[in-house]
């Protein structure tokens, strides 16, 4: 013992620390646990219905098991206001909650026939959510969702933040965070796009029962030159393209869920909603934001698939490509005080499969070169669903492809002459002439 005392009079900084273990342990010890006071938001659901709000929490609950699942619960609340909403659901926990951890904030489409910022903006600054917390649209209520998204970790072992982004290669924008969608609210067009999400009854094999694919109309004038002069046709047999996100049969990119109205299912059909103003003008499904995405280089790893392919090689076969890298080039000038935007788009090409009829066909996919008619038919291709896309974005008057930032950093002062000249600069991109080249190539 003298030792023991001799050695703190040398070191009284152990001294100092044997004090403070002997006063904060066992506190630490028989204090009850964080998790008991504060409840884990790990998404968050938000409807409207007749200026009532509702807000559900997929919260996360510490429970000691052996499966290492974990365990979530679906809370809900209504109320007058947001806050309100999220008030009474703190009350219904029973426990203090932030929103800090949340990482993905559902929302319905009913919320979007208002301008959604306001309550997105309280979320953020008020409720502390974070700017890096994705954004999902869906067409049934928030808290149907949220219920249908508490077995994605049990079933097929997929966060619901994960499933937005299952085909990020493939479908670039629908991964939009808070941030990214104020960039696009506050930018001069106000136009921005949630990935959408839908939730629909399956029977026991697993199918569905409705299927919802309308999509947005397109009806406006075309100012699109396809590359030489005059030339508006497109292939007969227009080719079709795969690799959208989930599919019809939900093969990865969905997730099971049930309630007293049977099985439901959550799908990823790489469907997208366009926003203007923080309002939903249109509903774009995987072929139409492909046609957005015609200028997005980082946008690749599309399946592309020609069918009716016939020539000294293949008799009557269908070819499935796959685009592997993409350079795009885009200009911007005036001609006789009318803007043109040009882009020069070159795509990498790997051929995936070939069949015929039901056979499938060996192929070298290093010495494969692409054939110079199915090389026309995927240039037409790519061209028509730009184009098909734009007249939909002339419709909505609705700018998510970057020309308005294009011509303000290249050709600012005879942008805001141009703009100021027209009745509703807000229709800009009807009196803009596009030029589109497509080329592919072997990857």
């Amino acid at each position: 013992m003298k030792k023991l005392f001799s050695k703190l009079k040398k070191n009284p900084m152990l001294f100092v620390f044997i004090i403070i273990l002997l006063c904060f342990t066992p506190a630490a010890m028989f204090s009850p646990g964080e998790s008991n006071n504060r409840a884990i938001v790990t998404a968050i659901g938000i409807d409207k219905e007749n200026d009532e709000y509702e807000v559900s929490l997929l919260t996360f609950i510490p429970t000691p098991n052996q499966t290492y699942l974990e365990t979530n619960s679906v809370v809900s609340s209504k109320g007058s206001t947001l806050a309100e909403a999220i008030a009474k659901t703190e009350l219904t926990l029973g426990k203090r909650m932030g929103l800090s951890h949340a990482k993905t904030t559902v929302i319905s489409t009913s919320l979007l026939k208002d301008d959604v910022s306001k309550d997105i903006d309280y979320l953020g600054r008020v409720a502390s959510l974070s700017e890096n917390t994705i954004l999902i649209c869906t067409d049934a209520t928030a808290k149907e969702f949220l219920l249908a998204a508490q077995l994605l970790e049990k079933d097929i072992g997929t966060k619901l933040d994960k499933l937005i982004s299952y085909n990020i290669d493939n479908i670039y924008v629908t991964d939009t965070s808070l941030e990214a969608f104020f960039k696009g609210y506050f930018s001069a067009n106000g136009s921005s796009l949630i990935g959408f999400l839908s939730i629909e009854e399956v029977d026991s094999t697993g199918k569905q029962k409705n299927s919802s694919g309308d999509k947005g109309e397109e009806d406006s004038q075309d100012m699109l030159d396809l590359g030489e002069e005059g030339d508006t046709s497109y292939s007969s047999s227009q080719p079709s393209s795969s690799g959208g996100a989930g599919g019809a049969g939900g093969s990865g990119g969905s997730s099971n869920g049930e309630n007293s109205q049977g099985q439901k299912k959550i799908f990823n059909k790489g469907e997208v909603v366009l926003i203007k103003d923080g309002v939903m003008v249109a509903k774009l499904d995987d072929e139409q934001l492909y046609g957005i995405n015609v200028l997005n280089d980082k946008a690749i790893n599309r399946n592309i698939r020609i069918e009716n392919v016939t020539d000294e090689v293949y008799n009557n076969a269908t070819l499935t490509y796959q685009v592997k890298n993409k350079k795009v080039r885009t200009a911007t000038k005036f001609e006789n005080g009318i803007p043109v935007f040009s882009a020069d788009v070159v795509l990498g090409l790997e051929i995936v499969e070939a069949k015929e009829g039901e056979k499938s066909l060996v192929t070298n996919t290093e010495l494969n070169d692409i054939p110079y008619d199915v090389a026309l038919r995927i240039e037409q291709y790519v061209k028509k669903g730009f184009a098909d896309t734009l007249k939909l974005l002339r419709k909505n008057k609705t700018d998510v492809i970057g020309i308005t930032q294009k011509f303000e950093a290249e050709n600012r002062e005879n942008f805001r002459k141009f703009l100021e000249s027209l009745d509703d600069p807000d229709d800009f991109l009807n009196f803009i002439k596009f030029q589109l080249i497509v080329r592919v190539q072997s990857d």
